[in-house]
């Protein structure tokens, strides 16, 4: 799954994972770029295309080193997803 953010616009898009729909958005607050995901019931990789983070916080504490890679190359975040995350 890749994510595109904007920090000037919230977004949303739908997730069918087979048996119900559920929701991916995005904000912006107070500098920083906010990505929510409804549990998916599924594991699954998601590649959020991004300015290199500052910090990366999931389920409400700080991702460890290894929780996450960025490739400055890419300007990609990768995490992996197990309920609902970030």
């Amino acid at each position: 799954m890749e994510v595109f953010l904007s920090t000037r616009s919230a977004g949303e898009c739908h997730y069918y994972t087979g048996r119900a729909q559920r929701t991916i958005t995005s904000r912006s607050s107070d500098g920083a770029v906010i990505l929510e995901v409804e549990d998916l019931g599924i594991e699954a990789q998601l590649d959020v295309f991004c300015n290199p983070p500052q910090m990366v916080i999931v389920n409400g504490r700080r991702a460890k080193e290894g929780d996450y890679t960025y490739d400055p190359t890419r300007q990609m975040l990768e995490t992996r997803l197990v309920g609902a995350r970030l």
